[in-house]
């Protein structure tokens, strides 16, 4: 009985040895192997307030990217100016900005070292539009000295067009609105008050904005292309505008393709996004572009041999390789 009772101690002995030894060895596991051996770990996606064109737009990806196996959540925000900051405070993994937002922290003193590029994506256009009897060249002259919408006081789309504006030495009369864009579209289709001459609106193509203007006015107002005159002046914006060529029908009474200024749009990584991750971002994003399309038209086509151009913050390191493979 005695041996017994001491066999069995023993037992418990090594059991209990055993039992700490695991313990610890799974404390080291969790502390020094990489997480993806235990869970994928979920990423933080920062779009925009909800609704908006980044917030669609990130929601897309978020859920092509959960489908492919890497976890994304949304964060909904202000803007791009907010999705730098979540970037910087580690409160958002990757960000959805513009080309301007980030032109922006650039001369304000940011470090362009703190963030990296996963992608360009869809381009954002420049609309200009004009009250069809001061169309007299077909140029963005028309615009000399005519009351135009050139977008909320103070706002960085406003601060856009009037530095195109100035370096080509076109004067517009100051309409200073403080009604929402919403409101001017209804300012422009009753045309016959004629509030406005014209009006130039920031937005993806196609543009609902424009649509709607076009359609309820007859016409009354077009679309005034940015001749490629116009890529002489853009060096003076930053890095990230460029020419972009504007397919015929996209709108109503619009039956030509046509020249105006895009604004490139970036998905951007915080600086310490591992290589393997941002990798798997863009294999899960160009591998399923149909998906994130559908039901959507984002008018420029998500294509892969776009994804490297017009940039204003190099590559991120893991993405480098797959996009010089491009076609």
């Amino acid at each position: 009985m005695y041996k017994l009772n001491r066999y069995l101690d023993n037992v418990l002995n090594i059991l209990n040895i055993s039992i700490k030894f695991g313990a610890i060895f799974l404390v080291a596991m969790a502390l020094f192997l990489p997480k993806p051996l235990f869970a994928a770990e979920t990423l933080k996606l920062a779009t925009d307030e909800h609704g908006d064109f980044f917030w669609i737009m990130g929601t897309k990806i978020a859920k092509t990217l959960s489908d492919s196996g890497i976890p994304t959540d949304v964060i909904i925000s202000g803007g791009c100016a907010e999705n730098l900051d979540l970037l910087l405070n580690s409160k958002a993994d990757i960000a959805l900005v513009t080309a301007p937002a980030l032109n922006r922290y650039l001369n304000e003193g940011g470090e362009i070292d703190n963030f990296s590029t996963i992608t360009a994506l869809w381009p954002r256009a420049i609309h200009f539009l004009l009250l069809d009897k001061f169309v007299k060249t077909g140029t963005l002259n028309d615009f000399h000295k005519r009351r135009v919408y050139l977008g909320p006081e103070g706002s960085l789309k406003r601060k856009i067009v009037e530095e195109v504006f100035k370096s080509m030495g076109i004067k517009t009369k100051r309409t200073i609105m403080t009604i929402n864009e919403l409101s001017v579209v209804g300012i422009m289709t009753n045309y016959i008050e004629q509030k406005l001459d014209g009006a130039i609106f920031i937005d993806r193509v196609p543009s609902p904005t424009v649509e709607s203007i076009l359609a309820k006015t007859g016409h009354f107002y077009k679309i005034i292309p940015a001749g490629r005159e116009t890529s002489g002046h853009l060096s003076g914006l930053g890095k990230g505008f460029f020419i972009i060529e504007v397919p015929e029908d996209i709108y109503t009474y619009q039956h030509e393709k046509y020249i105006t200024i895009g604004i490139e749009s970036f998905l951007i990584a915080r600086k310490d996004l591992p290589d393997k991750t941002a990798l798997k971002l863009v294999e899960a994003i160009f591998d399923n572009v149909d998906a994130i399309e559908k039901d959507f038209n984002f008018g420029f086509g998500l294509k892969k041999e776009n994804g490297a151009n017009n940039l204003v913050v190099p590559l991120h390191p893991g993405v480098e390789e797959y996009f010089k493979t491009a076609p």
